[in-house]
């Protein structure tokens, strides 16, 4: 198994037990999207951009860190979307260059990685020093048509503290920012 994939699973397994879905769609625009995907539909999920993603909080300016959490927001976001929808049913995979002309694409880009402060959610707890990640996401279906939808979204903290202060926040996030975006394809997420 990958390391990027062990943090997926654990990720994926600390959101289960805590039983958090963190992500939330802050604005949706969806005038053309009229019909929901169905699950024959081909789903073909682009790595999402987090190249130029600004980085908040506790050792934001360390660039090391910074450049191997981009690589890794970016895998978990469409692991977990492809996941969500394989799940359900529905032919998720990743985007590749031979996409039919009526595929369902999904691309995004990561805007924003704060990365609050572990010490005020050890001490304080109850949403100080919360963590968060802001992404667009844009669902087109075939590959250069008009948006069928836009959604900013955010995975935010929970009121966590104390022995909880520094679980894999960015596993957990990340991952909800992609289970968030497949529920709303498959129709399911409040917008």
């Amino acid at each position: 198994m990958k390391p990027h994939s062990t943090s997926f699973a654990i990720a994926l397994l600390a959101g289960l037990a805590t039983g958090c879905q963190t992500a939330k769609i802050t604005s949706a625009s969806a005038d053309s999207f009229s019909s929901r995907v169905t699950k024959s539909d081909s789903i073909l999920v682009k790595p999402f951009d987090a190249s130029r993603a600004q980085f908040k909080g506790k050792f934001a300016d360390v660039s090391v860190l910074a450049d191997a959490d981009r690589r890794r927001i970016s895998e978990i976001i469409c692991a977990a979307m492809i996941h969500r929808l394989r799940e359900k049913g529905y032919q998720a995979r990743p985007f590749d260059t031979n996409a039919t002309a009526d595929a369902i694409v999904v691309e995004g880009a990561v805007l924003e990685v704060d990365k609050g402060s572990y010490a005020k959610r050890l001490m304080i707890g109850l949403g100080s020093g919360s963590a968060s990640i802001k992404a667009d996401v844009v669902i087109r279906r075939g590959l250069h048509a008009e948006p069928m939808a836009r959604l900013q979204m955010a995975g935010t903290g929970g009121i966590t503290g104390g022995m909880w202060a520094n679980e894999d926040w960015i596993g957990i996030y990340s991952a909800s920012v992609g289970f968030k975006a497949a529920d709303y394809l498959m129709g399911k997420a409040a917008k």
